[in-house]
């Protein structure tokens, strides 16, 4: 229990898991996929959802907290089960509205170009790359598992976003690759300009980074280089060795997390007793933590993967399923986490460290987890700005989240970060449905110089 004590975390939130009805409730995010000439595209509607899932009109809410109106949300009852041809083909996103909260912190304008440092499973690029579609912008997506990101870049494709968006086969920690430029035959084209206008930009944004200088790289511990392998449209101008670095404007890092502690307990054990010993095992979102409980008392029930975070099941239910009775973590799970509960602060430590080495001065870093833990959140961040605002003065400032007076978040903690870190715990409290949303930590941080 001390993982709990030091992340004052309390065991009776996760035993709180028995007392639901239903898994908490789903987000579908209707995706805005206008092209860059600026044609709109027809979005998916509530009727759609209504006609595809079964889901009742009145039972489809506006998630009406996010200031964004780009990042649109409906909250839909947990029991439905999201998948449907028009998630097929791209139209919406099952999504929860968390990722919506860490992409609107980056304030993405359509001329921007993005870093996602953990990019997989690929919701909150997706977002990205919607903010980016109207404009000049790019996001390059970075994920050092090939499978997730596989699977993250066909997620990019249904949504349309492949088109201003590269994949990067590699550590994120050790990625040094500078922000690409859409081929300005293709830009001028889109935006009814000229080539030599299109390349006039380019030349100028040379000049503004020419004499700019990163910090130096760091060697992974794999020894991953720095670019390794990547999938690049043809969209894209080719990069040369002699090209300007041109620094990132918006980077995301979206922590690996949640992966804490040793061996969960016997199969034999009590469901609450299961609960009680695995809280300091996966010490994450109320929707992690459900993906492990089985009911017993259907002999087809599966748990889902945790490869397939974010993916939806291909499943309709029309009624709430029984109370779980049981966890069934897989063994490769269990076995990762004695390692990942030391190892993990270090790699989100040594992503936000990259992430604010590719940004430029200005430009808005935002670091998010959705672990519960406050060594992977609010302390790490304060461990992260102790060592970049040295005794050479500040560098890096930690700002509120826009609109967060509008947000069902957890009141400000003053004792971390001046109470400038947001954090969704997780909860879930009957007759309070709508306002959940599960456990995130978001921290926006400003690049001084």
């Amino acid at each position: 229990m001390s993982f709990l004590q030091e992340n004052e975390l309390s065991a009776t939130f996760y035993e709180s898991l028995l007392s639901l009805s239903h898994v908490p409730s789903r987000f579908v995010h209707p995706v805005n996929r206008s092209l860059r000439s600026g044609r709109p595209v027809a979005r998916a509607t509530k009727e759609d959802i209504t006609r595809e899932l079964g889901v009742p009109l009145h039972e489809i809410h506006d998630v009406d907290w996010l200031p964004a109106p780009n990042l649109e949300f409906w909250r839909v009852p947990g029991h439905y089960r999201v998948h449907s041809p028009s998630f097929k083909s791209g139209a919406f996103q099952a999504l929860d509205a968390g990722s919506g909260v860490a992409v609107h912190a980056l304030e993405v304008e359509p001329d921007d170009n993005v870093l996602d440092l953990c990019f997989a499973p690929g919701g909150k690029g997706a977002l990205c790359g919607e903010a980016t579609r109207a404009g000049r912008g790019t996001v390059t997506a970075v994920d050092a598992s090939e499978q997730r990101l596989a699977i993250a870049m066909a997620r990019s494709r249904r949504s349309g976003n492949n088109a201003q968006t590269r994949y990067h086969l590699t550590d994120g920690t050790t990625f040094d690759v500078g922000a690409p430029r859409i081929n300005a035959h293709l830009r001028a084209k889109c935006f009814e300009t000229t080539v030599e206008a299109e390349r006039a930009i380019d030349t100028a944004l040379d000049a503004r980074w020419a004499d700019w200088q990163r910090d130096p790289a760091r060697l992974g511990a794999n020894g991953a280089g720095p670019r390794g392998k990547w999938h690049v449209s043809t969209n894209f101008q080719p990069m040369q060795a002699d090209d300007v670095f041109v620094p990132y404007d918006k980077v995301l890092v979206d922590a690996e997390c949640t992966h804490d502690g040793a061996h969960g307990p016997p199969a034999s054990a009590s469901a609450t007793s299961i609960l009680t010993a695995t809280v300091s095992l996966a010490p994450g979102s109320v929707s992690h933590i459900l993906k492990y409980i089985r009911p017993m008392s259907f002999s087809d029930s599966r748990p889902a993967s945790p490869a397939a975070d974010d993916v939806p099941v291909v499943e309709r239910s029309t009624s709430p399923p029984p109370l779980p009775t049981a966890l069934n973590f897989p063994q490769a799970f269990l076995d990762s986490l004695a390692e990942s509960r030391t190892s993990l602060p270090e790699l989100q430590l040594g992503l936000l460290r990259n992430g604010f080495r590719l940004l430029r001065p200005g430009g808005v870093l935002v670091y998010a987890t959705c672990s519960r833990a406050v060594d992977q959140g609010e302390r790490l961040v304060e461990r992260f700005l102790k060592e970049i605002n040295g005794d050479d003065g500040e560098r890096c400032a930690v700002e509120d989240v826009p609109g967060r007076e509008r947000m069902p978040c957890a009141p400000r903690d003053e004792r971390y970060l001046r109470g400038r870190g947001l954090r969704f715990s997780g909860e879930y409290t009957p007759g309070r449905e709508d306002e959940w949303v599960s456990a995130l930590f978001v921290c926006r941080l400003r690049k001084i110089r």
